[in-house]
């Protein structure tokens, strides 16, 4: 199911990289500001997957969203009722809400309901989980049913190399 999210995203994606993103943003600049980094941030990302720490974690995949065109920003590095990352496609408008899990041991359900507050304080559409290891069943099983989208290790890692893609 991840692989068709990302194939219609990228889809979508790539019909709208010639529309008018929101008037404040300089879309020549950002791209060229971007586009000098994509190689350095993908490799770095790609090779200190696991020794980022969870701050340059945020911070790597607020940029990433951002070189796929949306407006992003990490929170706070506390109180940040669940959310690490937000990100608002600019054509829909349509705002996700992105908690990002480096652990050392499998995701639980902790985590999925933590992005579903989120999600509800700041009146989002969409739940994202990432992290750099795997899920419980539970945590899935629960993702599953309220529609929170789950990228673990390996879709983490393949959300990376597509975007240096583009």
């Amino acid at each position: 199911m991840e692989d068709l999210y990302f194939k219609i995203r990228r889809q979508y994606i790539e019909s709208q990289r010639n529309q008018i993103l929101p008037h404040n943003i300089n879309v020549e600049d950002q791209y060229e500001a971007l586009y000098s980094n994509k190689n350095n941030l993908t490799r770095s990302f790609n090779y200190e997957f696991d020794e980022l720490n969870p701050f340059e974690l945020e911070e790597k995949v607020a940029l990433l969203y951002e070189m796929l065109g949306y407006k992003s920003e990490a929170t706070k590095k506390s109180g940040d009722q669940g959310a690490d990352v937000i990100i608002v496609e600019p054509k829909t408008g349509i705002k996700s809400v992105i908690q990002i899990k480096k652990y050392t041991s499998k995701v639980s359900n902790s985590a999925i309901q933590q992005v579903i507050a989120a999600k509800a304080f700041y009146n989002a559409q969409e739940a994202i989980v990432m992290t750099t290891n795997y899920f419980t069943k539970s945590a899935i099983d629960l993702a599953e049913n309220t529609g929170v989208i789950l990228y673990d290790r390996d879709q983490f890692s393949a959300f990376i190399s597509r975007v240096s893609k583009l």
